[in-house]
């Protein structure tokens, strides 16, 4: 179960009356226009984070937080924000985790 909620998007549960249902969506491919439209309600710090991220290939959390001036719990909320609608995906594990932007073709206006 541990590992199932490590997905993006989050699976769904559901009870058909009998069964539990769990649904995993696999592969989601947003278009231009969907990121488009995630950028426009994301906040000033998030588009900030985003912007640096598209000129930056991998980025850590304590690279991010120097970078923007913040302490390391305000930096991992604005990056944990970003993986949790599907901009930015995690690659490695504690000490050694990274953010990679998922699509580089969109900038924020």
């Amino acid at each position: 179960m541990e590992e199932i909620q490590k997905y993006k998007p989050k699976p769904i549960y559901s009870f058909d009356g009998v069964n539990t249902v769990l649904t995993i969506t696999r592969n989601v491919i947003l278009s231009k226009e969907n990121v488009r439209q995630i950028l426009d309600n994301l906040k000033e710090d998030e588009k900030k984070a985003y912007e640096y991220l598209i000129s930056n290939t991998k980025v850590s959390k304590s690279e991010y937080a120097a970078y923007a001036s913040i302490d390391d719990k305000k930096a991992q909320r604005v990056l944990k924000k970003l993986v949790d609608i599907g901009l930015v995906q995690i690659e490695g594990k504690a000490k050694a985790t990274e953010y990679v932007i998922v699509a580089t073709d969109i900038t924020v206006e």
